[in-house]
């Protein structure tokens, strides 16, 4: 029979030594914003703004974003120049208008009406391996705009 009892106080002290870096941590740098969203269509949009840029700019320019808009159907409608400006903070403005406004219109297509990526967790991972309209239409460049 084999003796657990070591194994299981490793564990044990392991588990409290994480415990006291969490806490230390915690008191050094404060507890982290949370910048995590379930909403897979804000996260793309996200990573869209995030391109070439740091951090802080992305969630700047990701505030006003979603501030300007009360919803995605409004940010797919809205003026190019106007969204643009609204980005602005995160260069690149024009193309990432245009690649937020290609995305929202295909996943508005692909849903039947809905902005949501729910349907890439049932979609066939073959068909996502070839492509789904979404990953094409983020691979197109956009045009570049006056």
């Amino acid at each position: 029979m084999v003796d657990r009892y070591p194994v299981t106080i490793v564990v044990l002290t392991i588990a409290m030594e994480i415990r006291h870096l969490h806490r230390d941590l915690i008191e050094l740098h404060g507890r982290p914003n949370k910048t995590y969203s379930e909403d897979g269509v804000r996260q793309l949009l996200t990573t869209i703004l995030s391109q070439n840029v740091a951090d802080v700019q992305t969630a700047r320019a990701a505030k006003e974003l979603f501030a300007a808009y009360p919803d995605y159907r409004a940010m797919e409608t809205a003026d190019h120049d106007e969204l643009a400006e609204v980005i602005s903070e995160v260069g690149l403005m024009n193309q990432k208008a245009t690649r937020i406004q290609r995305s929202l219109a295909a996943i508005r297509e692909e849903t039947g009406g809905e902005y949501t990526l729910a349907f890439l967790g049932e979609m066939d991972t073959d068909r996502l391996r070839r492509g789904s309209p979404i990953s094409k239409v983020l691979a197109r460049r956009p045009q570049a705009s006056c």
